[in-house]
């Protein structure tokens, strides 16, 4: 999800992923586009590993629990810091 005011900025995070073989689920803009930092959030503990894989990719290194996305096992919110 795009957190941004820049255009796009979840469409090519989606590229990068599934050009490195990800399933995206979808993509759009996170409730707020003021974020300064990329999270990659995930649901269970054992989904850590997923989340930190997905980060690295997108070279990003903040990995984050939380139950703030209850219909996807990990999610990501794209701040000012993504330059891909």
């Amino acid at each position: 999800m795009n957190g941004t005011t820049t255009t796009g900025l979840a469409a090519r995070a989606s590229a990068t992923l599934t050009g490195a073989g990800w399933q995206v689920a979808s993509t759009g803009d996170a409730g707020t586009t003021g974020s300064t930092s990329t999270v990659v959030y995930y649901q269970q503990a054992a989904q850590a590993a997923v989340a930190q894989g997905i980060a690295k990719q997108l070279g990003v290194t903040a990995v984050q629990q939380s139950a703030a996305f209850p219909n996807a096992d990990v999610s990501v919110v794209l701040g000012a810091d993504y330059t891909g």
